[in-house]
């Protein structure tokens, strides 16, 4: 039993190291991407359960989750404003689509992992969106099924403004050239529905 326990420590251990890195190389790529695009990066919000407690603060009612706020994460840029038009940037990282990927499942079932669809079966990906004159204020739209499994998709609203959406498998940014790529990819998607998506690159590969 205490070999066990020791093993499972072990692995818990390198398992804080390896997630460590993991972030550490999601936060070079927010911060690569952001010199290549007009939008500056601001702050942003965990997606998936609350906040981490500040110092000082907390619960231990809690949800492991809570501690753990870059598992589905919005990063958020500053809002331009193009002559009457405001536009809206963010990057949504979802580390692991297992839960919303799973039918059926509740907000509650988040603590039961077993429920979740497998691993091998689930993927990781950034969600690129980008809104004209519209926002989801209240984060409604970020938690819908659609907006994390589907591809690509948009919403709008009756005054004409509108939100869309492009996601793109982790494995596509694996260097500065592959992730280039994407940014041009994401613009050319922006241009179907007219909304500008201003680059600095120069190197781009068509």
């Amino acid at each position: 039993m205490e070999n066990n326990i020791k093993d499972a420590l072990l692995e818990v251990r390198k398992a804080y190291r390896l997630l460590f890195d993991y972030q550490s190389r999601i936060l070079d790529l927010i911060s690569f991407i952001e010199r290549k695009i007009e939008y500056n990066f601001y702050g942003g919000w965990p997606m998936y359960s609350d906040s981490s407690p500040k110092a000082g603060k907390g619960s231990l009612d809690s949800w492991a989750w809570a501690w753990l706020n870059l598992y589905y994460y919005a990063f958020d840029f500053t809002a331009l404003k193009k002559e009457d038009n405001v536009f809206n940037f963010a990057i949504f990282h979802l580390s692991d689509s297992g839960y919303f990927e799973k039918e059926g499942l509740e907000n509650g079932d988040k603590i039961y992992l077993n429920k979740y669809k497998e691993v091998t079966e689930s993927s990781s990906k950034l969600i690129f969106v980008i809104g004209f004159n519209m926002w989801c204020h209240d984060g409604t739209l970020w938690s819908d099924r659609a907006f994390t499994n589907e591809i690509e998709g948009i919403k709008k609203d009756e005054e004409g403004g509108k939100i869309i959406w492009k996601s793109y498998d982790l494995e596509k940014f694996i260097s500065e050239e592959s992730t280039n790529v994407v940014l041009e990819d994401f613009k050319q998607y922006c241009n179907k529905y007219d909304i500008p998506f201003e680059l600095t690159i120069s190197n781009i590969i068509s």
